[in-house]
């Protein structure tokens, strides 16, 4: 963002305009929604001198930018989704609630799909023996199974609220593309995990 606004003025230009692809290619999905890329636009404005109206009044411009911050570092190596999109339930701007809304919608499920990944870590670390004993492997059921019932639940608070503004077979492209395969990864893996207690309750037994 600093960096458009220096070439802006570096070229004397008028100003710098931004899009967002629906689709880069014909085997990828669609982007995040457009919407939210209006508080970036609103960033890019303050580096070059202006001073736009909030996107989401009511709300402490600071926080707002806080969030924002925290989010995208989420994104990269922080795991803080769940306290954010706590805060922000609890925060109501006067206006452009829907996407306020998706944000935080979006940080739970990066929350949900992190701890999928580390239900399909434990079983693929062991898919190559069956040392844990019988009680592991129910354990890992058991978390495995709440992460599906997760899944599910969130697909369909994803779909009622995007839901409200897209559809098609893109936007159902999308929708898959957030659960589908780590839906699949995780049935494979609680098939194993079934073999395993198997040969583990003989082993131990």
């Amino acid at each position: 963002i600093t960096g458009a606004s220096i070439a802006v003025r570096r070229a004397r230009q008028l100003g710098h305009i931004a899009t967002s692809w629906a689709r880069g290619t014909s085997w990828c999905p669609p982007n995040f929604c457009i919407d939210l890329q209006w508080p970036l636009i609103s960033i890019l404005a303050k580096s070059m001198g202006e001073k736009p109206k909030p996107f989401w009044p009511g709300i402490p411009e600071k926080t707002v930018d806080r969030i924002i911050r925290t989010l995208g570092r989420c994104r990269e190596d922080w795991t803080l989704e769940l306290q954010i999109a706590d805060e922000m339930d609890k925060l109501k701007p006067r206006a452009h609630q829907y996407e306020w809304q998706g944000l935080a919608l979006m940080a739970r499920v990066w929350a949900l799909l992190r701890r999928a990944d580390y239900d399909i870590l434990e079983v693929d670390f062991f898919t190559s023996n069956c040392r844990p004993c019988d009680t592991e492997w129910q354990r890992r059921l058991r978390s495995s199974a709440q992460t599906l019932r997760d899944i599910a639940a969130m697909r369909q608070k994803v779909r009622a609220h995007f839901g409200k503004r897209y559809a098609g077979a893109d936007y159902e492209e999308w929708v898959r593309h957030l659960f589908d395969l780590h839906e699949q990864r995780i049935k494979a893996g609680r098939r194993i995990c079934r073999q395993k207690l198997t040969i583990a309750r003989r082993y131990y037994n």
